[in-house]
């Protein structure tokens, strides 16, 4: 769980009841709460791709419902928090778009195996968020700059090893993540526009270059920044 959302979590009650005592009303309210999913307002697509079978990878934080373009390869038990969607390299899922990257704040997430050098992980309105840099399959955005290249991480990606990625952007700056770690800022790319359909397992140009090969789960944007 985010930190955010454990943060939201613990404050459900607000303040004591005034007398700086948590008593037995404070807790009758929060018992009320326990066993239901909370809620952030903030996320307003998570696709967790633990579907089993068909061709909708559902968001269940909203209405972007995703198209699987290829072939079904659902992976029940084979993802890092459930199941996941193996990519083929032929393969991506394409959504409808989120709320512009281009201004205001914004965070994506998402767990990743395998991949290569200039793949795609998630991208929209030609502008690739999230991908493996060519040469050396490093994390890279292309929301970010840093001494007039794309942002790109220290370390690859491409190891085979689980890792959770993400680029988060508030004001002028935006970080990139791994493992929950900030690994590089940079200022914030002057795109005219990231509007247009969302991809996931490809590269802002649909190249056939960029597409995934490996797996992918538990993708979350929210419209705010995220502290991993």
């Amino acid at each position: 769980m985010p930190l955010a959302s454990i943060s939201k979590a613990t404050s459900i009650c607000g303040m004591p009841r005034g007398d700086g005592v948590v008593d037995a009303e404070d807790l009758k309210v929060l018992a009320e709460y326990i066993g239901k999913d909370i809620v952030d307002p903030t996320l307003v697509a998570y696709w967790t791709f633990d579907e089993t079978e068909g061709d909708t990878p559902h968001d269940i934080a909203g209405t972007k419902d995703g198209r699987l373009m290829g072939t079904s390869l659902w992976q029940p038990a084979g993802g890092k928090v459930g199941g996941a969607l193996q990519f083929n390299g032929t393969t991506f899922v394409a959504a409808n778009s989120v709320p512009e990257a281009a201004a205001g704040s914004f965070s994506v997430f998402a767990w990743v195996k395998g991949g290569a050098p200039g793949q795609g992980i998630i991208s929209q309105g030609g502008a690739t968020w999230l991908s493996a840099n060519a040469s050396d399959g490093k994390l890279r955005t292309e929301l970010s700059t840093s001494g007039g290249k794309w942002l790109c991480s220290p370390a690859a990606i491409t190891d085979g090893n689980w890792h959770r990625v993400g680029v988060v952007c508030s004001g002028a700056d935006c970080t990139l993540c791994i493992d929950d770690n900030e690994v590089a800022t940079g200022t914030r790319a002057n795109l005219a526009s990231t509007s247009g359909g969302l991809y996931m397992g490809a590269g802002g140009k649909l190249s056939a270059s960029t597409f995934w090969k490996g797996l992918i789960d538990d993708v979350r944007i929210y419209n705010r920044a995220v502290k991993p």
